[in-house]
């Protein structure tokens, strides 16, 4: 069993509308944002030839499309995030934002036992996650599954709401 905080679904051409307008507060780091996504200097290049006297805008329809139709690029929510929070796209808050939209918890069981990604959850959703795992883990009890964990978070848990986070 394997819980985690994920934004890693992967993208496709149909998602080209929702990327768009999601990314569109960012639109003068287009190329910024393009090069962060793993796009070459040509391709943006050839965007800014053909695109650049339509505005921003129109070029950074032109990156996430690009993007989107790049399979070998692994399009993903969690890779626009990162290319967001970088240096050279500076994009924190709508990094954030973003993360807060399309982030969900995912669990996944296998022969390992329960790993706490605690740690890899951003914090403005540590409580959520912790919330979300205890009720997993209070299911699993029920199936006679170790009690540590379950005790670690209930712990945590009883912290956080006496920190009152």
């Amino acid at each position: 069993m394997h819980i985690a905080y994920t934004t890693g679904k992967i993208l496709n051409d149909g998602d080209v509308g929702e990327v768009y307008e999601t990314l569109y507060p960012a639109r003068k780091e287009w190329r910024n944002l393009g090069m962060k996504l793993g796009l070459g200097r040509r391709d943006l290049d050839n965007i800014e030839d053909q695109y650049s006297t339509k505005g921003a805008g129109r070029c950074l329809e032109e990156v996430v499309s690009m993007y989107l139709n790049r399979p070998s690029l692994q399009p993903t929510w969690q890779a626009i995030i990162d290319a967001l929070k970088s240096k050279m796209v500076n994009e924190e808050a709508l990094g954030v934002e973003i993360e807060e939209r399309y982030g969900e918890f995912e669990v996944r069981q296998d022969q390992e036992t329960v790993k706490f990604c605690v740690e890899s959850t951003p914090i403005h959703n540590k409580r959520r996650f912790i919330l979300y795992t205890y009720r997993e883990l209070e299911t699993l009890t029920r199936w006679n599954f170790s009690l540590k964990p379950y005790l670690a978070l209930k712990r945590a848990n009883q912290t956080l709401q006496t920190v009152g986070t």
